[in-house]
């Protein structure tokens, strides 16, 4: 699944995010069964010299309707710890519907763990399915700057673009487009556009690092891309 880029302006959007909404319905007794899991670890920098802030999302597409799912629990058995998501996200894809979370912050300001993670979703009657997914990043990321990357990342890591409205609605988010040799030339495109940030992604889209935001000049300088 592509998700959106989980920044600090709360806005979900799409690697093909369409909306972000919460329906409750149910009118089965029986739990819909999850068939897919993503989980991302969220690096991201609010500017050029500072560590990432970090957290991590997780979505299930099930074989019925997502929107059944009130309530989703992750826990993290090494530890004990556990996160509730009482009003997940609803993301529509051209793959299909998705429920959870992309703003899950660590406990008590400590490291994303890495290893194995159960997810229970538990709709409006209280029928509950489980599922397991594993979190796993490059460490150096932690301490790294910006400008680490996406030298860290490694091979087959991918840049997109991610342009927002002064009022931070998404305008766009994909690859650089054709022709994009200067920041003018993006402003040129999305005449509304005020921002942009650079998002990489692992070959694996297990990992996503947002990169500090680009904004708009009210003059007519360019920044050579």
């Amino acid at each position: 699944m592509e998700k959106p880029p989980p920044d600090c302006s709360n806005i979900i959007s799409r690697m093909i995010l369409v909306t972000a909404v919460l329906i409750l319905s149910s009118c089965s007794s029986t739990a819909p069964q999850i068939i897919q899991t993503s989980a991302q670890v969220i690096f991201d920098y609010a500017d050029a010299e500072s560590a990432p802030d970090v957290r991590f999302s997780v979505f299930v597409k099930s074989d019925d309707n997502v929107r059944r799912f009130s309530t989703m629990t992750v826990g993290y058995p090494a530890s004990g710890y556990e996160w509730k998501i009482t009003e997940p996200e609803l993301i529509a894809s051209s793959d299909g519907e998705w429920a959870g979370w992309s703003k899950i912050e660590p406990r008590d300001s400590e490291s994303i763990p890495q290893g194995t993670y159960t997810l229970d979703c538990t709709d409006a009657y209280g029928n509950e399915t489980r599922t397991e997914f594993t979190m796993a990043y490059p460490e150096d990321l932690i301490r790294s700057r910006a400008r680490d990357i996406p030298a860290l990342l490694g091979n087959g890591s991918t840049e997109k673009f991610a342009v927002y409205s002064a009022g931070k609605t998404l305008l766009y988010y994909g690859p650089r487009k054709k022709g994009w040799t200067d920041t003018g030339k993006i402003w040129q495109d999305y005449k509304e556009g005020d921002s942009f940030r650079r998002c990489w992604t692992t070959s694996s889209d297990t990992v996503v690092c947002i990169l500090p935001p680009v904004m708009r000049l009210s003059d007519t300088k360019t920044e050579k891309k």
